[in-house]
């Protein structure tokens, strides 16, 4: 195992948008994200290289939803793993010397202060996209937007 990347002191710049960027480039409404990595990941990298170019030295993985249910049948297990592999693939390439952070969002089935399952079952769906994710190399595991705090 290498040791961990840190990034020197200072300030630090984040990626942007990736779900948003990919619809400005051709993304059609309603298809998940990630299926690009695998079918056009060209698009994905010149939204990596954009943010990088920008000045960003964290990229954020382009598998936002690779827990939810919103990804539905996909990702499939396999393909999860490739996609998740992907993802730190192409934004790695863009963000030298940088880091990646594998990105996941919330899983959509909890809504604040509504009924949602046990917490078991809540974070179940999370742990293959954090290994494949951590297997592919990510540098961290991030976690946002999510929308109830048992998740």
């Amino acid at each position: 195992m290498s040791a961990p990347r840190a990034l020197p002191p200072g300030r630090r710049l984040l990626d942007g948008a990736m779900g948003t960027a990919l619809l400005a480039r051709g993304l059609p409404a309603g298809e998940v994200p990630e299926a690009w990595l695998l079918e056009r990941p060209e698009e994905v990298a010149a939204v990596h290289r954009a943010h990088a170019a920008a000045g960003a030295r964290l990229l954020l993985t382009c598998t936002f939803n690779a827990a939810s249910l919103r990804a539905g049948n996909r990702l499939l297990p396999l393909a999860l793993a490739r996609a998740c592999a992907a993802g730190v693939a192409l934004a790695r390439a863009q963000v030298r010397g940088g880091l990646v952070a594998g990105a996941l969002g919330p899983l959509a089935v909890a809504l604040p202060g509504g009924a949602a399952p046990p917490e078991a079952e809540l974070s179940a769906p999370f742990l293959a996209p954090v290994r494949a994710l951590s297997a592919a190399g990510a540098d961290l595991i991030w976690l946002e937007s999510q929308y109830d705090p048992r998740e």
